[in-house]
C-alpha cells in the first residue's frame, strides 16, 4: 500500500512529496532495492512492524534507469515494515514522469507514469506486476484544481494553500497513479 503526499506548485520548477509505502519482506535482509529517478530524499525511515523507527539510507545505484537501494542500519526480519521517505524532484521535461505545460502565463501539472516513469515522481517499486491501493494527498496553490484516478473526499485549507485528499484507489500498478493540477476547467454533462 501507498501513502503519496504530495505539494505541487505548477510555477515552480520542482515539486516536494513524501511516500509511505508498507512492504512485506519474506526473507530477513539489510538491503532492499527500489525505483526512484532524479528524487533528492531528504528523509528516510523504516517502521519494522509493532517496533520503533529507524534511519535508513538512499542511495541511488543507476540514474539512468532510476534504481536505488535502500540500506537498513541493521538486518530486518520477515514481517512487514513501514518505509516513509521524503523527497523533491524536478519536474520532467520530456513529457514523462510528473510533467509540466505553459499555455500562456499559465502552467500545468500532468502524470504520464506509463510504462516505468512513476519513478520519476515518487519512489516506488515501479513494476507492472505489484498492483496494490495508492492513497493520494495532493497541495496545491489557492485557485488550482487538482484530479486524480479517484474521488476527491477532503478538501481543507492549509497555510494558504489548497490540500485534497482522495478516496483510497482500486490495485492498481504505479503505471495506472495519474494525477493533474492547474487552473483546469471543468464542465458538467451526463453521458
Amino acid at each position: 500500500r501507498y501513502t503519496l503526499s504530495l505539494q505541487i506548485d505548477p510555477a515552480q520548477e520542482r515539486f516536494t512529496g513524501i511516500a509511505e509505502i508498507d512492504v512485506t519482506l519474506t526473507e530477513a535482509m539489510d538491503r532492499m532495492w527500489i525505483h526512484g529517478e532524479k528524487l533528492s530524499v531528504t528523509e528516510a525511515t523504516a517502521t519494522p512492524e509493532g517496533g520503533a523507527p529507524v534511519e535508513v539510507r538512499w542511495e541511488q545505484i543507476d540514474a539512468a534507469e532510476g534504481v536505488a537501494r535502500i540500506v537498513f542500519p541493521r538486518v530486518m526480519e520477515p514481517g512487514v515494515v513501514h518505509l516513509r521517505l521524503a523527497y523533491n524532484a524536478p519536474f520532467d521535461e520530456t513529457l514523462e514522469g510528473l510533467y509540466r505545460v505553459h499555455i500562456g502565463e499559465d502552467h500545468y501539472v500532468f502524470s504520464q507514469f506509463e510504462s516505468i516513469a512513476a519513478r520519476k515522481a515518487f519512489p516506488c517499486f515501479d513494476e507492472p506486476r505489484f498492483k496494490v491501493p495508492f492513497d493520494v494527498t495532493v497541495t496545491i496553490p489557492n485557485g488550482q484544481r487538482a484530479f486524480a484516478n479517484s474521488r476527491d473526499i477532503e478538501t481543507t485549507s492549509v497555510d494558504g494553500m489548497t490540500r485534497v485528499h482522495f478516496a483510497a484507489t482500486e490495485n492498481l500498478p504505479t503505471y495506472l497513479v495519474a494525477f493533474a493540477v492547474g487552473p483546469l476547467d471543468v464542465v458538467e454533462a451526463t453521458i
